[in-house]
């Protein structure tokens, strides 16, 4: 079917990123080659939550992402490395004949874009926050693909640390889409502190 040429492509995975959040993927289906053609030209896609259960099998809240590097793999495929922009939320989707998705956009505010000291206002004391850091620090430079992602990690912005540890930690993406779009900035520090230390 014909498509609007201004609807961005979407990428339906089940996974999680946030702003400036960085990660890899394998590309081998010719409609997400595609994608990655016309991403590459600045447009940027959408990377939203697979789901089968909802029209088209793709959550209507996503990520704007851009490629920021490409790579051949060792068994001969294409590698990208995307890094989110903006919490986006899609509506009006439609399907080309190759099975590529394409929704309208619309930019959305959201606790992950702002930039956040630790201070009076955190729901976390320094000890706390302290804590959260360095368990991250140990996860990204322990893992030599987080190392070359983030080789300036911005531990002192509290909104880049919890923004990492949803992406990082081992949950369901159902649980990390209601973590990222159902809860505050403060019931995320909540919930964070509360996995990382035990306590509530």
């Amino acid at each position: 079917m014909s498509v609007s040429s201004n609807k961005i492509g979407v990428f339906p995975l089940p996974m999680c990123l946030l702003p400036q959040g960085i990660t890899r993927l394998r590309i081998f289906e010719p409609r997400y080659k595609r994608l990655v053609s016309e991403a590459a030209q600045g447009k940027g896609f959408a990377l939203s939550s697979f789901d089968e259960t909802m029209p088209f099998q793709s959550t209507t809240n996503a990520t704007l992402v851009n490629i920021v590097d490409f790579s051949q793999l060792p068994d001969g495929l294409l590698a990208i490395d995307i890094q989110a922009q903006n919490v986006i939320s899609l509506s009006d989707f439609e399907e080309e004949n190759d099975g590529l998705k394409r929704a309208n956009l619309a930019f959305q505010e959201h606790w992950s874009s702002i930039p956040t000291l630790i201070s009076s206002s955190s729901i976390l004391n320094a000890a706390q926050f302290k804590i959260i850091t360095d368990t991250l620090h140990d996860a990204i430079s322990h893992d030599a693909g987080l190392t070359t992602f983030y080789p300036t990690p911005d531990y002192q912005d509290l909104t880049w640390v919890c923004a990492r540890f949803i992406e990082l930690l081992p949950l369901s993406y159902k649980k990390k889409q209601s973590l990222i779009y159902e809860q505050s900035f403060e019931q995320v520090q909540e919930f964070l502190h509360t996995v990382i230390t035990g306590e509530h």
